[in-house]
């Protein structure tokens, strides 16, 4: 959901094409510019090795995600060429605008606060292969007032909860159900 949610920050001119090693290998001879790797901190081994791979070929690798919103310092090695530090509603935009200026991107954007949900753009469920997954998920919310000894929310999305309007969850209900899907599973929170 991340990265479908950043694909729909990006302007439609550009091509976006997201994959899913869950789901099938990664395409490594694709002809992108820019890989992004969504990361939390299971994947954190796996995100190096990725970057590596991609950046032998020629290809500029962001990362983003939890796990490098709270250890940002275990990003900034080489590997990746950019770290997102937080959410990225207005830091990915600040990133595509710097490329499409000629600017070179910084190599961290990074969120101070949390951002206002209901300027979250409808993530790019048309780029979910159909198939792929029984549920498609929407988040309604960001945040959390609870403090829970084994939890990471209050520090990666603050305290207060944060909401998507109703017609903001009503429009992402409607895109889902267009692409014909069955399930669709909501998540707040995170």
């Amino acid at each position: 959901l991340g990265l479908a949610t950043v694909a729909g920050m990006t302007p439609r001119d550009f091509s976006v094409d997201l994959q899913d090693e869950n789901v099938e290998p990664i395409n490594f001879d694709t002809d992108a510019d820019i890989v992004a790797i969504g990361c939390w901190s299971p994947q954190y081994l796996r995100s190096k090795e990725l970057a590596k791979e991609f950046r032998r070929r020629g290809k500029m690798v962001v990362v983003g995600g939890p796990y490098p919103t709270l250890c940002p310092e275990r990003f900034v090695d080489g590997t990746f060429d950019v770290l997102f530090d937080g959410e990225t509603e207005n830091t990915w935009p600040e990133f595509y605008q710097d490329l499409l200026k000629g600017v070179p991107p910084k190599p961290v954007y990074k969120q101070i606060g949390n951002i206002d949900m209901q300027k979250s753009p409808v993530p790019r469920f048309d780029l979910i292969k159909k198939g792929d997954y029984l549920y498609y998920f929407i988040q309604t919310t960001r945040g959390c007032p609870f403090a829970c000894e084994f939890c990471d929310i209050i520090v990666t999305d603050g305290r207060v909860p944060r909401l998507k309007s109703i017609p903001q969850v009503l429009k992402e209900i409607e895109t889902i159900a267009a692409l014909r899907a069955k399930y669709i599973s909501f998540s707040a929170a995170d």
